[in-house]
């Protein structure tokens, strides 16, 4: 993986790693993206430190990553995902919005979405 700041790459990664149980990757493929997701974070930290809106996720990476997985049969699982959902919190304190993590409004799964109100 480079090591550039890259959305798509970052994109890409959240969406690998925050899948449901049952399609919950190998050991192997875990420990390759939790390695991914460490070397991606770590590039996003130097934009998103003076963000106001990345202050809570902030704390969060640095808990998480001082931290490290729990020793429990999803430990790993739980700390790629755990890592993910900060990244991804990172991206959206920097205004990014990719389709992959749903809609940027508050959602109605399956209608369009709610119009902001105009004035007549």
């Amino acid at each position: 993986m480079s090591t550039s700041f890259d959305l798509d790459v970052g994109t890409a990664l959240v969406s690998k790693a925050l899948v449901d149980y049952g399609r919950k990757p190998d050991s192997t493929t875990v420990s390759r993206l939790t390695d991914d997701l460490l070397t991606y974070g770590e590039s996003l930290l130097a934009h998103v430190v003076g963000l106001e809106a990345a202050a809570t996720a902030l704390k969060d990476w640095h808990s998480i990553t001082q931290q490290g997985p729990s020793d429990n049969a999803l430990g790993n699982w739980d700390y790629l995902r755990a890592l993910a959902r900060t990244v991804r919190r990172f991206h959206n304190a920097m205004g990014v919005c990719h389709t992959s993590y749903g809609a940027p409004y508050i959602g109605r799964p399956g209608f369009s979405p709610i119009a902001p109100a105009t004035d007549p």
